[in-house]
């Protein structure tokens, strides 16, 4: 019975290491505004999750080195999908904190923010999503037919300018990012 509890109590702590406290008093706060066609029938999503930065956690998580994820990082937390704050039919608005996570024991880190823009009528939010480029101002969504049956409903935006503030960046607090549709815009997209 003595030698069983410390078994039966293992799935727990290593759960416990595994899982990112989430501080209770956040204060890196970064901003992500700008333009989005939510009036065209589209929707905007955002997420973020952490990794770890302790070797020997990676190494135990991605089965004694068995398993090695991209850069060599084996332990993620679960992804958390962030809604925008919409201004009106045109803005929205991110409100993230970088020190979401706790280091712990794990040493846990923010990973990249990745995003979604997606057709409200032939796509939902889960699936693949793209990683937000550190200084862009402007992304242009090819959005013909054509391309949204391709990617079954789903925006794949570009960057187009890149001269912002870099989202990464710890001293950046505040990023202008605008979605425009390729369709509306034909001479931005380089396609047309």
């Amino acid at each position: 019975m003595v030698v069983g509890m410390p078994l039966v109590l293992l799935p727990l702590i290593w759960k416990w290491v595994l899982t990112p406290a989430i501080n209770p008093y956040p204060k890196d706060v970064l901003t992500i505004s700008g333009a989005f066609p939510f009036d065209k029938g589209y929707d905007l999503i955002l997420s973020q999750s952490a990794y770890t930065t302790n070797p020997f956690v990676n190494f135990v998580c991605g089965g004694f080195g068995a398993v090695r994820g991209m850069q060599g990082i084996s332990c993620r937390s679960d992804l958390e999908l962030v809604q925008p704050r919409r201004i009106d039919c045109c803005n929205y608005e991110f409100v993230l904190y970088r020190d979401r996570y706790l280091s712990g024991i794990a040493g846990w880190k923010l990973m990249p923010y990745h995003y979604r823009a997606y057709s409200r009528e032939t796509a939902t939010s889960k699936g693949l999503m793209n990683g937000l480029p550190p200084k862009a101002v402007e992304m242009v969504c090819p959005d013909s037919k054509e391309d949204l049956v391709d990617l079954k409903g789903k925006l794949l935006c570009f960057d187009t300018k890149v001269e912002g503030p870099d989202v990464y960046d710890t001293k950046t607090h505040q990023v202008k990012l605008n979605f425009l549709l390729e369709s509306e815009n034909p001479t931005i997209g380089g396609r047309k």
